[in-house]
């Protein structure tokens, strides 16, 4: 497995990636990206920190920090997914090791995840990586398959 930062001519493939997770109904921002030129926002957006990690030319996960303009340079909003078929593999926990010390680099002091508390793989995986939970956005959403309320829990990690 291969991982780097994204770069313009990662374009099509993180595209793809985004796509399959649209198809496999992944609940998160990549899933909803509608267009290629999408994608080409993120990567030309100087404060767009994206990093992916490679098995046979295929994004199988990919790691994205949104870093904060204007006196919140200091933080980042991380977002991170794996494809279905490669979840329970570590492959986030992986990726992110190798973006921590890059973030730092870039003046990132602090990052912070928002995760729906129904996803408990993610909850775990972020606290694995010691993140702490800071609080939530009580009944985010209503999910009407489990006909239940979803909170949107907020974490946070210093670098």
């Amino acid at each position: 497995m291969n991982i780097s930062e994204v770069k313009i001519t990662d374009a099509e493939a993180l595209y793809l990636f985004c796509s399959r997770l649209r198809e496999e109904h992944a609940e998160m921002s990549f899933a909803e990206v509608q267009s290629i030129e999408d994608v080409k926002n993120w990567i030309e957006d100087d404060f767009e920190h994206m990093f992916m990690m490679r098995e046979a030319n295929h994004v199988i996960a990919l790691v994205k920090a949104k870093q904060g303009h204007e006196g919140r340079k200091h933080n980042a909003f991380m977002s991170a997914a794996v494809l279905k078929s490669r979840r329970g593999e570590g492959l986030v926990s992986q990726l992110a090791e190798q973006v921590y010390p890059r973030l730092k680099e870039r003046g990132i002091k602090i990052i912070r995840a928002y995760i729906y508390s129904n996803n408990h793989a993610s909850i775990s995986s972020v606290l694995k990586e010691g993140f702490t939970c800071t609080g939530s956005v009580h009944m985010h959403h209503y999910n009407e398959t489990t006909e239940a309320w979803v909170d949107d829990l907020i974490f946070h990690k210093y670098l």
